[in-house]
């Protein structure tokens, strides 16, 4: 993904809302080569995922269940974060119309920005 991609987070969190239920668990069934169980599907059948190859299926079945609560408590705070730019945003807009009326106004925002660009990693 580049980096002016925006994830679309309603679309997630509507995949997210569709899945069966949390939790999923990691489970093995050697015969079967099952390694996670998502959870009860909607019409109260569970849904299995299998893996081919054994060295890596361990891990692979605990991020497959981790996915299932983890993506979207993810969206929502990135959701809370975007509300959050979006607010930050605003402000550097209306500071922006007001730079140069009042030296010490234009100090504390310097100062102030200054802040916030440390905050994001975008300046020493």
């Amino acid at each position: 993904m580049g980096t002016n991609t925006m994830l679309d987070l309603p679309a997630i969190k509507k995949l997210c809302e569709a899945a069966s239920e949390a939790p999923w668990e990691v489970g093995h069934e050697p015969q079967l080569n099952m390694v996670a169980e998502c959870g009860d599907t909607r019409n109260g059948q569970s849904l299995y995922v299998f893996a081919y190859r054994l060295a890596p299926a361990q891990a692979d079945a605990e991020f497959i269940a981790a996915c299932r609560t983890n993506v979207p408590a993810l969206v929502e705070e990135l959701t809370e974060a975007r509300g959050k730019l979006e607010v930050v945003e605003r402000a550097a807009e209306n500071y922006a119309g007001q730079a140069g009326r009042d030296p010490l106004f234009d100090a504390g925002m310097i100062a102030a920005g200054e802040g916030i660009l440390a905050i994001l990693g975008e300046s020493e």
